[in-house]
C-alpha cells in the first residue's frame, strides 16, 4: 500500500494526475453558476456574507461564482488552495494580482528592485511611486490589523 501512496504523491507533485478535491471543486462551481444572485459580496477579495460561503468547504457560493462569470476549463487545473486569506487563487495569475498580505509585499518590493535595476534616471520618478504605493499598501494592511486587534497574522 505504501509503495501505491508513494507513486501517487509523484504523479500529484509532476502534474501527472489531479488533487481528488478538484474534481468535487468543479462540480460544486458548476452547480452553483446556475444559481441566481442578489447579494452584497467582494469579489477582489473573494469574500462574501452568505451562510452558503461561511459552511462551505472551497470558501465559495453563488454570489462570488456568478460575479466570476465564465470561465475557460483550464481554470480548475490552475485554481490553488490556501490556508490563509486568500484562501483560493489562480496560480496562472498569481504574478497579476495585487498583494493583499505582507508576506506577499515584501517580495513584491524585492522583485520590483531587481527588475528596475537598469532604470534610468528619466524613469527613476516612476520607479520610486511604485514602491510608495507598495509600501503604502503594505502600511494600510497593518494599521488594519492593530484596529481588529489580529496579532495571530504575523506569525504565519
Amino acid at each position: 500500500m505504501l509503495k501505491h501512496q508513494e507513486r501517487r504523491f509523484n504523479q500529484l507533485a509532476i502534474g501527472r494526475e489531479k488533487a481528488e478535491w478538484r474534481k468535487i471543486f468543479k462540480s460544486e462551481w458548476k452547480r452553483l453558476a446556475k444559481h441566481n444572485v442578489s447579494n452584497d459580496l467582494d469579489p477582489d477579495k473573494w469574500i462574501c456574507g452568505c451562510l452558503y460561503y461561511l459552511t462551505s468547504h472551497f470558501f465559495i457560493c453563488k454570489h462570488l461564482i456568478q460575479q466570476k462569470g465564465e470561465i475557460l476549463p483550464k481554470f480548475f487545473d490552475h485554481i490553488k488552495r490556501n490556508n490563509q486569506y486568500p484562501f483560493l487563487e489562480n496560480a496562472d495569475n498569481r504574478s497579476n494580482s495585487t498583494p493583499n498580505t505582507l508576506l506577499q509585499l515584501v517580495p513584491c518590493i524585492q522583485n520590483e528592485c531587481t527588475i528596475h535595476e537598469e532604470l534610468t534616471k528619466n524613469d527613476s520618478d516612476a520607479f520610486f511611486d511604485e514602491l510608495i504605493s507598495i509600501i503604502k499598501a503594505a502600511t494600510d494592511l497593518l494599521e488594519e490589523h492593530k484596529l481588529s486587534q489580529n496579532i495571530k497574522w504575523e506569525k504565519v
